[in-house]
């Protein structure tokens, strides 16, 4: 009956909580929700006195549902606190703090139930609430506000319904219900034997939550070391697809277990086994099937997932509870555990076979870019056998963008079983882009693990070369100097007359860094000496990627043209040289062009060196040199103590702009519509917001990330 209320009542909180999360302030509603909590807990602790035979039924629901929204709002308060780039380094800690924290209560339950009984724990509890809300209140009001968004976010109803739709719509989500349905079944068909035989083996409070207590913290511990030092392993050797059935497996081994001796060392066994793969592998490995869901979807089927099927699960199972309470033996409730747990592990099979399907589904919807983006979880699924059969098929398909991007993700996998294929549609696509990709692809493949040097994929590189599609020879060029090597110089050289002169230089490029620099420096030479500015541009770009090509008298003159590209390469190029910083370099960040100040502040940016001359063109230099300057201030190397006392004069300029402007504006020129005043009040307003966007500039060298 208990598993029957909590399934309804854990779906209201979990979409309860979302409708709150969309429509209250973030740093209000998670301390009043922690408080909240607390209160709960009080009043429950007053009804057990008042109430001891029904209401401990009502604690308990009430406590499991809570429990897993608590877990979910102390992620919240992370996320809402931290920035994106504060999260990459906090997260962890946080992650540490949780394992550490588990750990401690999992230890200190027994002594605090023998210290003040088992119905004031609720008080010790409600007061680390409290404690927790005050923080959570502490640290949300150093966090930076977020964005409001334009329009109010749908309601929760909607929400769901909108995930139900996708899910209904997707054949990989549908699956994922399912499994999320079995998955909840199977979870509390492991917790009722397990607390059953727990309260036969240890009648007394003190002892069952102690006994409890080191299981939950031999858990903790165990799943701490199964997902830094196996969990990565096991990704990388079978892929998160494979991973994901991983848990099945040890419901299947461990109903099988508990059918032949249900005792309390095998229930505490499975128990700990369960809870571990779950932990430690299970939970990590779901999270990259939602890579194939379009972004803008993502948080309705999350709000679905999380609302609808694990709860109609724990609500199923006692529901069977029930029948195998009436009908049935009660070891017969393992024969039901074990049917569940063979048909969630078919599930999950399926699951890991549907995902090639859905994500080449993604590729044929243009979502491609979305699954380049999802992070180290699609490499690992480079180890799915059917993942890597849709994505060869794609390369097939009559769209070329997902041929193309079919190229990309196999080049990205590793698929080597992909060259032969890769190699055809490198010499006979179509589509220029899709021959591009496959070059790239075939490129990428042979940097990893030298698969192209094979007679076919190597005649293919080479082909490319000569490729009517000039992208195609751009990239060709860019990949056989690093996958073949010298062995491709000769027809590198013949690049030396392309038509384009993007493709030369990069021919010079590539045969600089083959060994073959006397070659490269004919074709550079003869760039820049073309009258042509397209040609003398390549040049530029060509001498700043490869030093040993750079003519320094003649990328001086370059950027002393009229040229504003020309100029703008020209000066990367002596930039990037290596040697002193040239005065012309300093000299362009006042220049009258704003795509040569922002080609010599990118230039300067990475030339510690140069932060003296920097330095000096903020201090004493134009307004829009200042601007340019202040981009290229290195991160190292910089006087702090120059800048804050240059920021501290940007700060006085900036307030008497806006005290001349506030005098204007209070005086009775502009009502009388004095054009002159108006002009004038338009122009301090503009040059006071132009030297605050220098005072934040300033203070982010100094150390403010928010500036």
């Amino acid at each position: 009956y208990l598993f029957i209320a909590l399934g309804p009542i854990g779906m209201v909180v979990a979409l309860g909580y979302g409708t709150a999360v969309g429509s209250v302030p973030r740093r209000i509603l998670l301390p009043a929700m922690l408080a909240g909590i607390a209160c709960v807990l009080v009043a429950e602790r007053a009804l057990l006195a008042l109430a001891p035979g029904p209401a401990p039924p009502l604690v308990w629901v009430t406590v499991q549902a809570m429990g897993a929204l608590l877990a979910t709002l102390v992620w919240t308060v992370a996320g809402t606190t931290l920035t994106a780039r504060q999260a990459k380094r906090v997260l962890p800690l946080c992650t540490g703090a949780a394992i550490l924290g588990a750990f401690a209560g999992s230890i200190l339950v027994g002594p605090l139930v023998a210290a003040v009984g088992l119905e004031n724990a609720l008080f010790v509890v409600a007061l680390l609430l409290v404690v927790g809300a005050r923080l959570a209140r502490t640290v949300s009001g150093t966090a930076e506000p977020r964005p409001v968004p334009s329009r109010p976010s749908a309601d929760i109803r909607t929400r769901v319904r909108m995930g139900f739709e996708f899910v209904r719509a997707s054949p990989l989500m549908r699956l994922v219900a399912f499994a999320y349905v079995l998955f909840g079944i199977l979870f509390f068909a492991v917790s009722y034997p397990f607390y059953g035989a727990m309260r036969e083996g240890f009648p007394d409070e003190v002892a069952f939550a102690s006994a409890t207590g080191l299981i939950q913290a031999a858990v903790t511990i165990g799943a701490f070391v199964v997902s830094v030092g196996l969990t990565g392993r096991i990704f990388a050797r079978f892929g998160i697809g494979t991973a994901a059935i991983f848990l099945p497996l040890v419901y299947l081994v461990g109903f099988s277990v508990w059918l032949v001796a249900f005792t309390l060392p095998t229930a505490v066994a499975v128990r700990i086994a369960q809870q571990v793969t779950q932990r430690g592998i299970s939970n990590a490995s779901w999270g990259a099937m939602y890579n194939v869901v379009p972004v803008e979807r993502r948080p309705q089927v999350l709000a679905f997932m999380d609302g609808v099927p694990t709860q109609v699960g724990t609500t199923v199972v006692g529901v069977l509870l029930l029948v195998v309470q009436a009908v049935l033996a009660p070891n017969q409730l393992f024969g039901l555990g074990l049917a569940a747990a063979a048909a969630c592990a078919w599930l999950v099979w399926q699951v890991r076979r549907r995902y090639g399907a859905a994500l080449l589904a993604s590729l044929r919807a243009g979502l491609g870019e979305q699954v380049l983006e999802s992070g180290p979880g699609l490499t690992t699924l480079g180890h799915d056998a059917q993942l890597l059969l849709q994505l060869d098929a794609a390369l097939d398909d009559a769209s070329p963008a997902t041929r193309r991007l079919a190229a990309e993700l196999l080049a990205r996998l590793g698929a080597r079983q992909a060259v032969p294929h890769l190699t055809s549609r490198a010499q006979h696509d179509p589509d220029g882009e899709v021959r591009a990709a496959a070059v790239a692809a075939l490129g990428r493949l042979a940097r990893e693990a030298q698969p192209a040097r094979s007679t076919a994929a190597s005649a293919a590189l080479t082909a490319a070369l000569r490729d009517g599609d000039a992208r195609v020879r751009l990239v060709a060029t860019r990949v056989c100097a690093s996958a073949l090597g010298p062995s491709a110089a000769d027809a590198m050289a013949e690049l030396a007359a392309d038509p384009d002169p993007a493709v030369r230089g990069e021919a010079a490029v590539a045969l600089e860094r083959v060994g073959e620099t006397d070659r490269a420096l004919a074709i550079v030479s003869a760039l820049a000496e073309s009258p042509g500015p397209a040609e003398r541009v390549q040049a530029m770009r060509a001498m700043a990627r490869a030093t040993a090509l750079l003519d320094p008298d003649v990328a001086a003159a370059a950027a002393r043209t009229s040229d504003p590209r020309l100029r703008a390469s020209a000066i990367t190029a002596l930039a990037t040289a290596g040697g002193p910083v040239d005065e012309l370099v300093v000299a362009a960040l006042d220049d009258d062009v704003a795509q040569v100040r922002r080609a010599a502040a990118a230039a300067l940016r990475d030339r510690p060196d140069a932060a003296e001359r920097v330095l000096a063109v903020i201090e004493g230099g134009s307004a829009r040199a200042q601007d340019a300057a202040l981009a290229a201030l290195p991160d190292e190397g910089a006087d702090r103590k120059r800048i804050r006392a240059w920021a501290i004069g940007q700060l006085e300029r900036a307030t008497s702009f806006r005290h001349a402007e506030a005098s204007l504006r209070a005086g009775d020129w502009l009502a009388d519509g004095d054009a002159t005043t108006a002009f004038l009040v338009f122009v301090l307003d503009r040059r006071a917001t132009r030297t605050e966007d220098r005072l934040l500039a300033a203070l982010g060298h100094l150390g403010a990330a928010g500036a």
